[in-house]
């Protein structure tokens, strides 16, 4: 069951929040900034639900070499609080909005993370603990290059946002859910579970 915070103030404000996200895709787009929707969204998106019920975030992927940038207009927009989570060990933004009640750092309430990325040996990785160490780094979720080298466009909740292309096979591949990315969700918690090989 999803928490009251979630329940309350998030779920109603999916409209509003796609449609600032939206704008801020735009600004994005319009600065030169390379983003990409990703993880459950990209899924719903593809499975044609959208939102994914009891999903709780929105993600958005885009380049590390662009983080002030993207700071810059998210901060902006004052429809969104900027929060930048652990720069230095986990650099990436959140935002949440800002009808969110004080718990704005708690998970039980519907963000937005914006994950920066960046290139080794060709393949695509979040610059965050997830996606790499500072030694080393895991190829667990990384995906080639070319998958955003030209990007694509999908719809979501109404809106068009830019996504990797081509987009069945990336949505399908061991980098994201594998070739059962279309299996209906189980319920709560269940969507990353249902499609993962």
């Amino acid at each position: 069951m999803a928490h009251a915070l979630y329940e309350e103030f998030g779920k109603s404000r999916i409209p509003l929040i796609v449609e600032q996200l939206h704008s801020l895709s735009t600004e994005f787009t319009s600065q030169g900034i390379k983003h990409w929707l990703d993880w459950g969204n990209l899924l719903g998106a593809c499975r044609g639900s959208g939102f994914i019920t009891h999903d709780k975030d929105f993600d958005i992927s885009f380049f590390r070499s662009d983080f002030d940038a993207v700071q810059t207009i998210c901060e902006a927009n004052t429809n969104f609080k900027t929060i930048v989570h652990n720069f230095e060990i986990d650099p990436m933004i959140r935002l949440f909005w800002m009808e969110t009640p004080e718990q704005v750092f708690s998970n039980e309430y519907l963000y937005t993370d914006l994950y920066p990325s960046i290139i080794r040996d060709g393949l695509v990785m979040e610059d965050t603990s997830k996606g790499r160490a500072t030694e080393g780094y895991s190829t667990r979720w990384a995906h080639p290059e070319s998958y955003i080298t030209t990007l694509t466009n999908i719809s979501f909740e109404g809106y068009s946002f830019p996504c990797p292309n081509p987009l069945l096979e990336f949505i399908s591949s061991e980098h994201r859910f594998g070739a059962n990315w279309n299996v209906p969700d189980r319920g709560e918690g269940t969507y990353y579970e249902s499609v993962l090989i």
